[in-house]
């Protein structure tokens, strides 16, 4: 089983809210696998009407999976079949006749089952890069995902939202300056801080569960 998801908040104007999962059995673990992708394919995913897709099963051929807010379809992949992650986003949209659609895909990696296999959307803008998960697309012999949706998000509060995310702005550059001065490898002091105090106190003895009360 392959699941791609999104959350509530997807699709609005909360920052960073724009993000999608992909979870399956990890082929480079054999445990749980989930990769986070950015770029656009995510908040399209909202705007066709549904907040996961669930994929099960293998199909006979390659083909790719077409959604919008009207269908939903499977159509055949042989010719994208062996072309490169950019390569396929154009064909796809040339072939819907909509340059707006958006596309999550896998490459040859995929394709031949690679364990380290990534999910690409919007010709890299978004990447779900762990746990191989373009492997198991592969292995379904699913070369793509696209999508159109033409909906809005309905929101309960929108003024208290709008409220609230003009605070959470504000806080962002103070917040992630550690990321924008150094990327990921900013949060290793961290995580280094947090091993010392597990250290020092002999949390990492009783398990998660006294760290957690």
């Amino acid at each position: 089983m392959l699941v791609f998801a999104v959350g509530p908040f997807n699709s609005t104007i909360v920052p960073g809210s724009g993000r999608w999962i992909a979870a399956a059995k990890s082929p480079l673990t054999n445990i749980w696998g989930e990769a986070c992708g950015g770029g656009y394919w995510g908040s399209e995913l909202k705007r066709t009407g549904y907040d996961a897709l669930v994929i099960q099963g293998k199909a006979d051929n390659p083909i790719y999976l077409w959604v919008s807010d009207k269908e939903v379809e499977f159509r055949d992949a042989s010719r994208i079949w062996g072309r490169d992650t950019y390569e396929t986003d154009e064909i796809v949209k040339n072939e819907l006749a909509d340059p707006t659609a958006r596309v999550a895909c896998i490459g040859p990696a995929g394709e031949r089952l690679v364990k380290i296999a990534c999910i690409v959307s919007d010709k890299g803008h978004g990447v779900a890069g762990r746990c191989g998960l373009g492997a198991v697309m592969g292995s379904k012999n699913l070369k793509v995902i696209a999508l159109r949706g033409r909906g809005e998000v309905n929101l309960a509060a929108p003024d208290e939202l709008k409220r609230i995310v003009k605070e959470i702005v504000r806080k962002i550059p103070e917040k992630m300056k550690i990321f924008h001065d150094h990327g990921t490898p900013g949060f290793l002091d961290i995580h280094h801080a947090r091993g010392k105090y597990l250290s020092n106190t002999g949390l990492e003895e009783n398990g998660p569960r006294e760290l957690k009360s």
